[in-house]
């Protein structure tokens, strides 16, 4: 419920390092500013432009209708190599945490217009992809981000889910439209 994410080891189920805080690029009191060097890139018209600290983020109330509000971190997904970590907070859904896992630091920020949908990981390797319910597939390649577009001329398309399969990837929608790619 806190946003903090800790690793641990696998075998003696021992914290193995500092959390992993879902807010140090926010200049506040709860948590300072960033004193490492962190990428922030914000989704605009098509494309992501980097963004210079401190930066605000989008934070979305927790629902006070349920009996336990979604908080905290949602979502945790290593990549394919084990060299990155992404994350979804719950109270923050429009935003991406990419963690560089062998140093336990904060890599890449990624800020969308709309909350993330899906995000799945290219098999083996540290190229990620996420969608947000638009016709456009987002992706993270080792630093470098980019917007892609689906070429899907009808309006209804809004891509909520993701599946690799080998070097295939299955982008589909909720009313059973589903467009695929493999790269060679």
């Amino acid at each position: 419920y806190d946003a903090d994410t800790f690793l641990v080891n696998c075998l003696t189920w021992k914290r193995m390092d500092s959390p992993l805080h879902h807010g140090v690029v926010i200049d506040d009191k709860k948590y300072g500013k960033a004193e490492f060097e962190v990428e922030v890139f914000e989704e605009t018209s098509g494309q992501y432009v980097g963004v210079n600290l401190p930066v605000r983020l989008p934070v979305e109330d927790p629902s006070t209708s349920t009996l336990l509000p979604a908080t905290g971190t949602d979502r945790l997904l290593f990549s394919g190599t084990g060299r990155f970590l992404a994350t979804v907070c719950a109270d923050k859904p429009n935003v991406l945490w990419i963690w560089d896992a062998s140093r336990f630091e904060l890599d890449t920020v990624m800020v969308h217009r709309r909350p993330i949908r899906d995000v799945a990981w290219q098999p083996g390797s540290d190229t990620l992809y996420l969608v947000c319910g638009t016709k456009e597939v987002f992706c993270y390649d080792d630093g470098a981000v980019t917007v892609l577009s689906t070429g899907v001329v009808d309006e209804r398309f809004k891509g909520l889910h993701l599946n690799w399969s080998r070097h295939c990837v299955a982008l589909s929608c909720g009313s059973g439209y589903t467009i695929g790619s493999c790269h060679a």
